[in-house]
């Protein structure tokens, strides 16, 4: 098989995969901008091990002679919530039947939002969020995980770097609930129990210590 024939199969893939993934996704109404166009993002956005938003967010054209009533789009986005700032990654473009017609492969660099605009709407949105993901997700699994026991003095990140905003100083034996095993560098993810936060904190910094509270499993004796 040609490289050109592999490629078009490849392509048709891609583009029924795109199309599939418009069809299922599930869309939530963030904003509406001055001439009545609807803004929406899918529930689906996650927050990066390096602390940035990626998700979907979907959109309608002004009528006009390339775009028809109806025609839409999608396009895959990172929002920085530290920073109020986001970016586009990638897009597509859909007619009224929800048929894939273009593919936008276009990458832009970081901008702000003014305050009330369209953009400023959807980053609020997006990082409200991710936080009450975050926040009831690791709420519903604390009694299954461990705690990050302070043995020095340490600052609370709100992202993997010491170069990001601080939480919170945190005191020697303090404990913060540990919500992932494996570090990202040194640093781990925690929940702050003192400001129901979601942050970084250095591995030099702590103790791993299990969770007391967890049932322990009894064992089933074996016959003899």
């Amino acid at each position: 098989m040609s490289q050109i024939s592999r490629l078009s199969i490849l392509l048709v893939c891609f583009l029924v995969f795109a199309g599939s993934y418009a069809a299922q996704s599930r869309w939530t109404l963030v904003a509406v901008d001055p001439y009545d166009l609807p803004f929406y993002v899918d529930e689906s956005v996650r927050l990066q091990p390096n602390g940035i938003v990626l998700g979907w967010q979907k959109g309608e054209f002004m009528p006009n002679d390339a775009y028809p009533v109806g025609t839409y789009y999608i396009v895959k986005k990172e929002w920085n919530c530290r920073a109020k700032e986001s970016r586009q990654l990638q897009g597509f473009v859909y007619d009224q039947s929800g048929k894939l017609i273009q593919n936008i492969r276009t990458f832009t660099e970081w901008k702000d939002h003014p305050p009330g605009s369209v953009g400023d709407l959807i980053l609020n949105y997006v990082c409200r969020s991710i936080d009450e993901k975050n926040k009831s997700s690791k709420r519903s699994s604390i009694a299954s995980e461990s705690f990050a026991e302070m043995t020095r003095k340490s600052n609370l990140m709100t992202e993997n770097n010491s170069r990001s905003r601080i939480i919170r100083k945190v005191a020697v034996g303090e404990k913060l609930t540990l919500l992932a095993k494996k570090p990202v560098g040194v640093w781990y993810q925690v929940i702050d129990p003192k400001t129901d936060s979601v942050g970084w904190l250095n591995g030099n910094h702590f103790k791993i210590v299990k969770n007391e509270n967890i049932p322990k499993k009894v064992k089933k004796r074996r016959g003899k």
